[in-house]
């Protein structure tokens, strides 16, 4: 190797060390985004839904400023097959105004339907409305896991 060679490789060296330094420097300084903040829920509610195609409140609207409610699972039975909806909306059981929301549950006849984490993860019901559910078909039992703030 000449004299050149060694001077071309020690230049080449230097780019990738500046490189390396300018790109971690940008990681650290770059400000964070997509990461959520961590709510861990810590409240319950359980209730019946019957009898089947009625629209029950599950979950009250917190009524406290704007505070909303963070759903972190819940927990579905029933003795028959039947689909469950979540609704949000005021009025008792949702019933001055209402729209569907989060996903569509389908349970089978004695098997448990489990979605629970102990944190949020983006089922979101905003203030001032309390969740609502509806069974379709045959009465089913639910419990949800939330948070209110």
């Amino acid at each position: 190797m000449n004299r050149n060679d060694r001077a071309v490789l020690r230049y080449l060296t230097f780019l990738i060390i500046i490189s390396v330094g300018v790109f971690g420097l940008a990681l650290l300084l770059w400000p964070a985004r997509g990461h959520a903040q961590q709510i861990a829920c810590d409240q319950q509610a359980s209730t019946l839904l019957t009898p089947a195609g009625t629209k029950l409140q599950v979950v009250p609207a917190p009524g406290v400023g704007t505070a909303n409610i963070y759903v972190c699972g819940y927990v579905i039975s029933s003795a028959g097959t039947s689909t469950v909806t979540f609704q949000a909306g005021t009025g008792t059981n949702c019933g001055t105004t209402s729209a569907a929301i989060g996903p569509t549950v389908i349970v089978t006849a004695g098997i448990s339907f489990a979605e629970d984490t102990p944190t949020y993860r983006g089922f979101l019901v905003g203030n001032p409305n309390e969740l609502c559910a509806t069974a379709t078909t045959t009465a089913a039992n639910i419990t949800v896991y939330y948070h209110t703030q």
